[in-house]
């Protein structure tokens, strides 16, 4: 068991002060079979631009309840979202890959993975950014995308409040 700066142990899951996400997204057929579990494999192109114009309207605290699954158990569905990032590259194979970048303090049940698809959507011209105003002032899922397979997201970092001095 980890013990806290104050001696008591510490919560990974509720004790930080915050966490990044990354979701890769893998553009076209995968050749690769050693990386489809680490992907989403979106066999249509979607507009960067579009997806990072909608991603901005994200950033802040805002009551995500349109963004988080059934089974979200969470008391408050009010969260800070610090930045989402979504970058478009070539991976080492040559491969067109976008990796989008969510940072904030807290997250709900399936919160990353439904802003995912519904930033994919989006690029996909289904909906444009007042999706997410929508989504965000209805608190309703259905107006959401998809939830986006877990095979694409990992937790880059989990942020550590720093100790009294």
């Amino acid at each position: 068991e980890e013990v806290g700066t104050d001696g008591g142990p510490v919560d990974p899951r509720h004790g930080n002060a915050g966490k990044h996400y990354r979701y890769r997204l893998f553009l076209g057929r995968i050749r690769d079979p050693r990386i489809v579990r680490f992907v989403w494999p979106v066999p249509q192109v979607p507009d960067v631009g579009r997806m990072r114009d909608a991603a901005t309207h994200l950033v802040g605290t805002h009551d995500f309840a349109g963004f988080r699954s059934t089974m979200c158990q969470a008391p408050t569905t009010v969260r800070t979202i610090h930045a989402v990032d979504v970058r478009e590259y070539a991976s080492d194979r040559g491969d067109a890959m976008i990796d989008i970048d969510v940072r904030g303090t807290a997250f709900l049940h399936n919160m990353v993975r439904i802003i995912v698809g519904t930033l994919v959507e989006i690029g996909l011209q289904r909906g444009d950014r007042g999706r997410i105003d929508d989504v965000l002032a209805t608190r309703d899922r259905t107006k959401a995308g998809r939830t986006a397979p877990a095979s694409g997201l990992t937790l880059v970092e989990v942020v550590w409040p720093t100790a009294p001095r």
